[in-house]
């Protein structure tokens, strides 16, 4: 079958592809839904951009789907004070890489966005986490182009839960040791708090547009008292995060928790749904309400209220080396990251002052790991960060 490779880079162009894009998404953040609100909202993305390959009667056979953004590299860093450069990427989304001919056409499409890269459009281009058995790493990793091979390559872990049909069932799915911990958890805040807490869940199809915006102003209202503010991360009421919101909403998505204690918003897991799958939540907690673990207690009364739910059939919480991973999910699948920096001068530079941070950073958490003061540093820049947010 022949087919075109077409370089499109505002939401006009691919919006005449919406139809067809839309259905062959398996993300939402690779969904025209989501995405084109995003690069609209969001002040530092400076355009959508797709490689397509269409048929004959113009139709996807393949889809290369990312945005170009100026942004802060080395955010895992954002709580140590130390300035990260600005840089110009070309950004694949998760699941950036669509269509019925997404493999064959994957080495056509990734060289298509190497020229725009090379030509100047942004400085690295990063492509979307992948399991290393993805039949699109497979394509690219057999097509043998030097700039894929020689890419700088970071390794990791994706974790997804399986969710049983009942709450009983889900916690077998548990180590003994970590089962007993929860139980004893949600048993203790049961007994603590009795009739003072209520646990929401919202969805698209059973919450109101009025709901779903109350939600989002409790969500921000925790957050700003959560240790996530002191550490540069978590959720805030910008343009991007209400894209999201609202595209979760439209698009039928939404799929997230509040915890309320005495009334008040206390805890939260923000998540999306798509095909029965819930993917990366964003969570935080009022600190100082007790001494168990909220986030515990948030997100194991969350699974309380989804096993047996329809539609409801498996958590995705990324990659990552955050230990609380191992000990609840239920299948662990390798993946990789690859970062594919320009020709120029510029980006060849860029290339060695984040690899030498990145060395730095490295040796440094291994330090302060090694004589028990990288959470010492992480609590007084939260709590300074924190509270110069609420004076």
């Amino acid at each position: 079958m022949t087919h075109s490779i077409h370089i499109l880079s505002t939401s006009d162009e691919l919006s005449r592809h919406r139809m067809d894009w839309a259905p062959q998404a398996s993300h939402p953040f690779s969904h025209p839904g989501l995405l084109l609100d995003l690069c609209d909202a969001d002040e530092n993305i400076i355009h959508p951009i797709a490689a397509v390959a269409l048929d004959e009667s113009g139709r996807i056979l393949a889809l290369l789907v990312g945005r170009v953004e100026d942004t802060e590299v080395l955010q895992t860093s954002a709580y140590l004070p130390f300035r990260k450069p600005v840089v110009r990427q070309l950004v694949i989304a998760h699941g950036g890489f669509m269509g019925p001919e997404r493999a064959k056409l994957a080495p056509e499409l990734l060289n298509a966005l190497i020229t725009e890269l090379d030509g100047g459009i942004a400085s690295m281009l990063e492509l979307p986490v992948m399991d290393a058995d993805d039949p699109v790493r497979e394509a690219l990793l057999q097509a043998g182009n030097p700039r894929f091979d020689r890419a700088t390559t970071s390794e990791s872990v994706r974790w997804t839960m399986e969710i049983k049909d009942d709450f009983e069932t889900q916690l077998k799915q548990l180590g003994r040791s970590t089962r007993s911990k929860v139980r004893n958890q949600l048993n203790r805040f049961n007994r603590e708090f009795e009739d003072r807490f209520e646990l929401q869940y919202h969805t698209s199809e059973d919450s109101t547009p009025e709901q779903l915006d109350a939600y989002f102003h409790d969500m921000i209202k925790v957050e700003d008292k959560s240790y996530h503010r002191g550490l540069g991360w978590g959720v805030s009421d910008t343009p991007r995060e209400r894209a999201i919101h609202n595209a979760s909403v439209r698009e039928g998505w939404f799929a997230s928790a509040m915890l309320r204690i005495d009334d008040k918003p206390a805890a939260f897991a923000a998540g999306i749904r798509m095909n029965d799958m819930i993917y990366g939540t964003n969570t935080a907690f009022v600190p100082d309400l007790t001494k168990l673990s909220l986030g515990t207690i948030m997100f194991f009364e969350t699974l309380r209220g989804i096993c047996g739910r329809e539609g409801f059939q498996a958590w995705d919480f990324g990659p990552g080396d955050a230990q609380y991973k191992s000990r609840i999910c239920t299948n662990q699948v390798p993946t990789e990251q690859r970062t594919i920096y320009s020709k120029k001068l510029g980006a060849r530079l860029l290339k060695a002052r984040i690899t030498s941070t990145k060395n730095t950073l490295g040796f440094l958490k291994a330090a302060s790991e090694r004589i028990g003061v990288e959470n010492k540093l992480k609590k007084a820049m939260r709590n300074r960060v924190r509270g110069r947010s609420q004076s």
